[in-house]
Parts: C-alpha cells; structure tokens; sequence
C-alpha cells in the first residue's frame, strides 16, 4: 500500500538546476530551485523534461503567481514541487499546469495553491507528509493521463474546497495514509471513482457538500480493497469518531452512490443528510464498521436498493429518518 500512495504522489526523481534569486522571472528556466520570497511568471515554462519548477530550502514564505502563463512537461517530475520554506508557500493563478507526473507536489507545511488549472497530469495535486495545505477553487482535468485529481497521504489538516475536478482513471480525490482531510464543496464529474478513502491507517477525514456526478464507479467508497484492486489485509487504525459523509449529492454514478465496505474496524462513521439517486448500483451500502449510524439522507430511485446493509459486517450500526423505497434487509435497526 505505502508503494502505491508514494508512487501516486511522488513525481520522478528531481534535476536541480539552477538557483533563482534576483533575476527576472522571465528568465526562470526549467528545473530551477526557487529561494526567493516573490515569484510571477513572465512568459510560458517548458516542456519541462523532468521538474518544472522547485521551492528549495526558501528562508522566507514564498508566493508564486503563475500570471496567466502556463508550465508544461514531457510526463515526468512535478510542474511545481513545493519543498521547504521559512514561512509557507501560496500559488495563485490564473495559469496552466499541463503534463507531469504531479501538476503539483506539496511536500511542506503551510501551502495555499488557489485559482490554478491543471490539466492530464498523472496526478493533479498530490500532498504527502505535510500539514495545514489548503486546495481552493482549482480545476483539475484527468484528460488522457490522469489517474489521481487530488491525493493525499501522511497528512494534517488537509482542506480541498470549491475545486472541479473531472476525468480522472482512478479518483478525483484519494485519501490515503495517515490523513486527516476535509473535501468540502467540490464538483467531481466523470472519474472512476467520485471521492475515495483508503484505509488502513485514515485517522479522520470529513466527506460535505460535494457534487458527486456520473463517475464510472461508486461515487464516494471507503473501502481498504483499494481503487486498483489491492487485497489488504492490514487491520485498520480506530481513532474515535471523527469520520463524517454529510450534505453531499451522488447521482449517476456507475456503482452505489455511498459505499462502505469490508471496513470492519473502521467504527462510528455518520452517514447524514445526503441526496443519492439514480446510481447504477445501491444507494447506500454498509457492509462493515461497527456503530455506524445512517440519519436523514434522501436515497431514492437508485437501481439496485436504496440502503443496503450486511448486519453480519457491521453489527451495532443504526438508520434513522431516511427517505427511501426499497431497503435489504426488509427491518433495519433504528438509531435511539
């Protein structure tokens, strides 16, 4: 499992090139390790063979202002890694980031990226062993080579808010390793997978008012088979009740709208207030986790069944005030 996470999150490995620190931005050439306080991009970066650009070991915060120009690769590196700072890192666009392995890589504490396009890159943006990143209002487009919209792993206070993010092979957000993220508020359209939480080892994530639209499979799944098949066997990590699906609207997805599957010791998560229709498969599926608790969600028209729960994986879970036609089993147990 940790290969998979590290080899969707970490792009190739880096050329350094030159140090940037007076010159002109229009001067930047690709692979440049960026220490300077202020970056705008003055014209377009790239093809870009390995890196595009490499915040390295910054004494200062750092802002880097794509300025409607665009950083382009050959497949590889990151079009923006963002490594050590004094301080924090925001990138702001308008701007392009177009062709790499990670549009961007978020290694470091305290980054804001906000406003950019990212387009057939493998991965998106991708957010390992860092903390205090938020993700707000990017676009990020799978196209013909993307696999990941927006993955985390071995993260702190993750926000991923207001960000469209469509055609993608595997998810539009993965949530892996140790993480504790908040996918608040997106548009997620046309991947495999909508939202994607891979246990082991999750120790908290929030799941609210996301649009979650004709994915191919299951619009949001929590599940430790993984979203390529791996068969984990690892026990998962129970870290009290801090796992929240809530407000979100899953239709026309491939699969069940709402899945959580085979999770048996991931306890205590509230499914709540969710509108889930037209989905190929069931509704809402809860197949593992104890104490669980099902309130108030609207699951209707959906082709297989509306709720479905498997009582021999998840005992002690709960249903209450939902608005639904058929259910499997005929009785499901009512929360107090």
């Amino acid at each position: 499992m940790k290969t998979f996470k590290y080899a969707l999150l970490c792009a190739a490995t880096v050329a350094l090139a030159s140090r940037v620190d007076a010159r002109p931005a229009n001067t930047i050439a690709c692979g440049a390790s960026i220490t300077t306080d202020t970056i705008e991009l003055e014209s377009d970066l790239g093809p870009c063979p390995a890196d595009g650009l490499f915040i390295n070991s910054a004494q200062t915060a750092v802002s880097v202002n794509l300025n409607e120009h665009s950083i382009t690769g050959s497949g590889n590196g990151a079009g923006l890694r963002i490594g050590t700072s004094n301080g924090g890192v925001t990138v702001k666009g308008p701007g392009h980031i177009t062709g790499f392995g990670s549009g961007i890589l978020v290694e470091d504490d305290d980054v804001l990226v906000y406003g950019v396009t990212l387009n057939t890159n493998k991965t998106g943006i991708g957010i390992g062993n860092a903390n205090r990143v938020r993700i707000v209002s990017n676009t990020v487009r799978g196209g013909n080579k993307g696999q990941i919209g927006v993955g985390t792993g071995n993260a702190g206070d993750i926000f991923i808010y207001q960000n469209a993010i469509t055609g993608h092979s595997e998810a539009g957000v993965a949530i892996f390793g140790e993480s504790k993220t908040t996918v608040d508020s997106n548009t997620i359209i046309g991947n495999r997978t909508g939202i994607f939480a891979g246990p082991p080892d999750l120790v908290c994530f929030t799941i609210r008012g996301n649009n979650i639209l004709h994915n191919r499979a299951n619009g949001i799944d929590v599940s430790p088979k993984g979203i390529v098949g791996q068969n984990l066997t690892q026990a998962l990590a129970t870290v009290g009740s801090c796992f929240l699906v809530e407000d979100n609207t899953v239709t026309g997805n491939g699969g069940s709208g709402i899945v959580m599957e085979q999770a048996s010791t991931l306890d205590q998560v509230l499914i709540q207030d969710n509108i889930v229709r037209n989905n190929e498969a069931n509704g809402i599926s809860l197949i593992g986790g104890q104490g669980s608790q099902v309130i108030g969600n609207v699951a209707l028209q959906n082709h297989g069944v509306d709720l479905f729960w498997d009582a021999s994986n998840s005992p002690s879970s709960c249903w209450k005030q939902n608005i639904f036609t058929p259910n499997s089993p005929s009785e499901l147990p009512e929360c107090p």
